[in-house]
């Protein structure tokens, strides 16, 4: 394949996927990136309650490398996490003139706070007992805490911050504890996903990309030249202008099956549910029992537990508790062809039933602290979980970045390292996963909002 480093390149999408991929051009030497977005995503701080509906504008998002027979994923995430300390540190070690507007030097973009993956019933998922063997076989078995077995508990009894987080509901070994079964990953915990957006449009801008953000960034077309053979995409029309280019690589999230339809057979809209309680600055108690000092992530994955696909995340700095629930995943398919993203004001029923009843039964404290939001996370999902990162077919020009499905955050700075690696038409560990697919399974558990 030619040298494509003096190409024009534009990308579409200011999200986890544009964004890595933007600063992984700019370290092989591409000069001339442009990131496109119809949302003022920076001046907005990525954060929801400032407006940014993009999945990647949130508060917080979990970080993990369990993901049972998906090996390739749990490497990437190990490789991930190197990264997310080095920025860590590289932060902490910044003037804060060098540093964008909303981020701090005491900011933590990665917090190994460790995550409780809890199991209803007597034993543990096949999927988890999956991730331990690959755990086992990666190096780090060391770092999970079983609550059913004697040594782990004792292991993590020798650490007062461990023993917290893995009494979280109690001491496992205890009658009285409110769970039993389960694991607590040491190495896992959350990144701060907002902050994360705004330090890598940070890096991306010190390196030279360009950014147009707003309705002078959205996209409403392709610009097209017919060849012999093929029709070839030479640029984009936005609300305000002509953008030619040599390659568009489109990541643009949930909105992507609308922009590119030839994915829609294989790409969905799927939203996730997020509420967000605001612990009160007097309640000291609530404050240091969510703290992430004491508290980890923790989620429920039990199949056939309709708590199943809930997870909670350690309080922020501000007080926030955030509470999502991805165990039903909701569409919104009022047009045919694709599903497409909606803000309504309140979360689906069935989700603000399930959090009132975990906080009823496992967290009665909470009762009766305000709700600070809740809103409709959209994500797309593709068939196995699977990222689409792949030219599309019949098309020159035209490359797509896709199918986050829900964990695509935590790869955040290596995954645009293997998306310039395929543009470029070099064999990674992921081609065959993230390889174009013309259809496949859908996800089980989805329900159109309008059944809701």
């Amino acid at each position: 394949m030619p040298d494509l480093t003096k190409s024009r390149v534009v990308v579409v999408g200011a999200g986890v996927f544009g964004l890595s991929t933007a600063w992984h051009l700019s370290k092989k030497g591409y000069t001339d990136v442009t990131v496109l977005d119809g949302q003022d995503l920076p001046s907005q701080h990525y954060s929801p309650d400032e407006g940014s509906k993009s999945a990647s504008a949130d508060i917080n998002k979990v970080f993990r490398a369990s993901y049972g027979e998906q090996v390739h994923y749990q490497q990437l995430a190990y490789e991930s996490q190197k990264v997310w300390l080095e920025w860590n540190d590289e932060i902490s070690r910044s003037a804060p003139a060098d540093l964008p507007e909303g981020l701090a030097r005491e900011d933590k973009l990665l917090d190994l706070c460790g995550m409780l993956r809890l199991s209803a019933t007597g034993d543990l998922s096949a999927h988890e007992q999956a991730t331990l063997r690959n755990f086992e076989a990666a190096g780090t078995r060391a770092q999970q805490f079983s609550l059913q077995d004697p040594e782990d508990r004792k292991h993590a009894f020798e650490d007062p911050a461990w023993k917290a987080r893995y009494c979280v509901f109690g001491d496992p070994a205890t009658p009285e504890a409110k769970a039993k079964v389960g694991v607590l990953d040491s190495t896992a915990g959350f990144v701060l996903m907002g902050n994360a957006c705004l330090w890598l449009h940070h890096l991306c801008s010190k390196a030279g990309v360009k950014f147009v953000f707003g309705e002078e960034g959205k996209v409403k077309r392709f610009l097209t030249a017919k060849t012999a053979s093929i029709q070839k995409i030479v640029g984009v029309h936005t609300a305000a202008s002509e953008h030619p280019s040599d390659l568009v690589i489109v990541a643009t999230g949930a909105f992507t099956p609308l922009l590119v339809p030839q994915t829609a057979p294989s790409a969905t809209a799927t939203a996730g549910s997020l509420i967000t309680f605001q612990l009160p600055a007097d309640r000291a108690d609530l404050l240091d029992r969510f703290s992430p000092k004491r508290f980890p992530v923790v989620s429920w994955g039990s199949n056939g537990l309709q708590r199943n696909g809930l997870y909670i995340l350690p309080r922020t700095k501000e007080g926030l508790l955030k509470f999502g629930f991805r165990g039903t995943k909701f569409t919104n398919l009022e047009q045919p062809d694709a599903s497409t993203p909606i803000y309504p004001e309140s979360v689906p029923a069935l989700a603000s039933k399930i959090v009132n009843e975990t906080i009823e039964e496992f967290f009665p404290e909470l009762k009766g602290i305000p709700v600070q939001s809740t809103r409709m996370c959209w994500y797309t999902d593709g068939p196995g979980d699977e990222f689409l990162v792949d030219y599309v077919p019949g098309y020159a020009g035209l490359f797509v970045a896709t199918c986050g499905s829900g964990h695509g955050a935590k790869h955040m700075p290596m995954l645009g390292k293997y998306i310039v690696e395929i543009i470029e038409g070099n064999e990674t560990p992921f081609n065959q996963f993230w390889k174009w697919k013309e259809g496949g399974a859908r996800p089980s558990n989805l329900i159109d909002l309008k059944d809701a």
